[in-house]
């Protein structure tokens, strides 16, 4: 769960409320047209999921949220609506979009094209530069404070979806070895190139009698001495001729065992570097 302090001091302004309350009460729907505007001159990818509405619809929808923007900030309110877009964000309420919708890029931009905006419309509301730069630096420093926010938040809600997946990853993960235990299969992976990324399921390491480490040779050592040949000839027809395998060979190491075993093998400069497959005793 999101959970995330806004510190309200920052966001109480001296010059910009009465800015914001110029474009609220004058240029509302100019805000709006220009803002959407130059969404598409970045090619915000957020338009893409809003595509489904109409430009009439679209326009509706941002006028919605930008006079309740425009409205906190005049009222130096703006850190009420910020907390409020947050619990909107978790909960996944926000008006017309989907928080799965948003990427990174949308934020980047999107609180560049806000600065953009703002900006467009400072000459009209005021001549005198002193108080423009005032406004400039209070556009800056809220666009920025609530930049950090957003990514804040952004950042979190990929943190809980990793933590999800791969809470969901160990569960099949165990799921498949208990499927494994019980089918009597093993399976494994032999890196050539770097053995410390070798991988045996307990199972194969179960059925071959191998604790951590599997060396190559020491397997081929256990191999009945008269199915080596047999093994190793489909082994080297697989990496030669499409890559699979399948074999049966007998195995021991504390008492005789007939195993089947089919995988297939990755090769470079004609010589295996990978081998992929899984065992089961029959």
């Amino acid at each position: 769960m999101i959970k995330l302090l806004v510190n309200k001091d920052v966001f109480k302004f001296k010059y910009l409320p009465d800015y914001a309350d110029y474009i609220l009460k004058n240029k509302l729907t100019e805000f709006v047209t220009i803002g959407i505007r130059f969404c598409r001159e970045v090619d915000l990818p957020l338009l893409k999921p809003l595509s489904r509405f109409s430009e009439e619809e679209l326009v509706a929808i941002s006028l919605g949220s930008n006079r309740e923007l425009l409205l906190a900030i005049s009222k130096n309110q703006v850190s009420q609506l910020i907390e409020d877009n947050i619990h909107k964000w978790e909960s996944n309420t926000i008006t017309a979009i989907d928080k799965e919708d948003v990427v990174a890029e949308d934020l980047t931009l999107g609180f560049f094209l806000r600065r953009k905006i703002f900006a467009y419309f400072l000459d009209s509301y005021t001549k005198n530069v002193v108080e423009q730069k005032f406004i400039i630096n209070e556009i800056d420093i809220y666009t920025t404070q609530e930049e950090l926010i957003a990514y804040n938040i952004y950042i979190k809600t990929q943190q809980e979806k990793l933590a999800l997946a791969n809470k969901d990853l160990n569960f099949h993960k165990e799921l498949l070895l208990e499927a494994q235990e019980l089918g009597g299969i093993g399976s494994f992976v032999l890196n050539f190139k770097d053995h410390s990324k070798s991988v045996f399921t307990p199972e194969y390491q179960k059925i071959l009698e191998i604790e951590g480490h599997a060396d190559f040779d020491d397997f081929m050592n256990n191999v009945h001495p008269e199915d080596r040949s047999l093994l190793v000839a489909s082994i080297n027809n697989a990496y030669m001729n499409g890559g699979k395998y399948e074999v049966t060979y007998r195995y021991k190491k504390s008492e005789e065992k007939k195993i089947w075993s089919k995988g297939f093998i990755l090769t470079e400069n004609r010589q295996p570097v990978l081998i992929r497959g899984i065992v089961r005793l029959i």
